[in-house]
């Protein structure tokens, strides 16, 4: 029984230095990428309760998605112009948001259009 309870101690000491989950940075948490017709690959995470993550604009990227509910489909597009080369880009976002899945799949013909539908979330990268 002291080998049990000596283990027992040390599992909740370890747990305790850990600190407390933050549960409303999980609740906010996505992964999105993308895919271009010129086989170019980008993959970044987006946290949303406090903005963070490998996104190149994070506090943008999330006031965005507040503004819709945190729903992709409902983003207001914006009115930028586009060029009419067709260079499909694929993007893709799961996740959490509001503690609710987030599974977000479209093709857009090209990095415009893909950007102005999402006003300035995608493309990725730099």
């Amino acid at each position: 029984m002291a080998i049990f309870e000596t283990i027992t101690a040390v599992a909740l000491a370890a747990a305790s230095l850990a600190g407390p989950a933050s549960p409303e940075n999980a609740s906010y948490a996505l992964r999105l990428s993308q895919t271009d017709s010129s086989g170019g690959y980008a993959r970044v995470t987006l946290t949303c309760n406090e903005p963070g993550g490998s996104h190149k604009d994070p506090a943008k990227a999330c006031e965005v998605l507040e503004g819709a509910g945190g729903k992709f489909s409902s983003i207001e597009e914006a009115e930028t112009a586009c060029p009419l080369n067709f260079a499909p880009v694929d993007v893709t976002v799961t996740g959490r948001w509001n503690g609710e899945a987030v599974d977000y799949k479209k093709e857009f013909p090209n990095a415009c259009a893909a950007s102005n539908a999402t006003q300035g979330i995608f493309p990725l990268g730099k």
